[in-house]
């Protein structure tokens, strides 16, 4: 599936099916920083750079508009050198750090992986791959239905 909230309100949702991935793993980093601890830092960093950080973000929402090209037609070579392209602009932003490198330095040119990024807002958690599980990585099996959202507006 792919998800993207509207440019015009930030809220709503668009979410596209698309064809079933090969495998994702994932690697525990051993910590987390809270997501609310990453987005403040990128903030914080952000003050001077505007124009850099905007740019990037920009070039991010391109990555991600290609990647779920790539996806739709199945072109999973192409979706993985995207993901780790994305990676490259994780670290851009501030939100890799020197353990979510090492796993990633660790398991590139793993036979068979297509593509290896952090999962979510970064600094910890975990390092997601595509592809054939690298060592030190567990299966993540993806639910058939999908992100369900439970509207608690009404």
């Amino acid at each position: 599936m792919a998800y993207q909230f509207s440019p015009d309100d930030g809220v709503t949702a668009q979410i596209a099916a698309l064809p079933t991935p090969p495998t994702f793993s994932l690697r525990y980093t051993g910590y987390k920083t809270p997501t609310s601890e990453v987005l403040a830092r990128v903030a914080a960093a952000r003050v001077g750079r505007e124009a850099v950080v905007d740019g990037l973000y920009g070039r991010m929402g391109a990555n991600a508009e290609v990647t779920i090209a790539a996806a739709r037609d199945g072109d999973w070579p192409y979706a993985g050198t995207l993901m780790n392209d994305y990676q490259t602009l994780m670290v851009e932003l501030g939100v890799s750090d020197a353990t979510i490198d090492g796993i990633i330095a660790e398991v590139a040119g793993a036979p068979d992986l297509l593509g290896c990024k952090i999962s979510g807002s970064g600094l910890g958690d975990c390092v997601l791959a595509m592809g054939a599980v690298p060592p030190g990585f567990v299966e993540a099996p993806l639910a058939a239905e999908g992100l369900v959202i439970h509207d608690q507006r009404s």
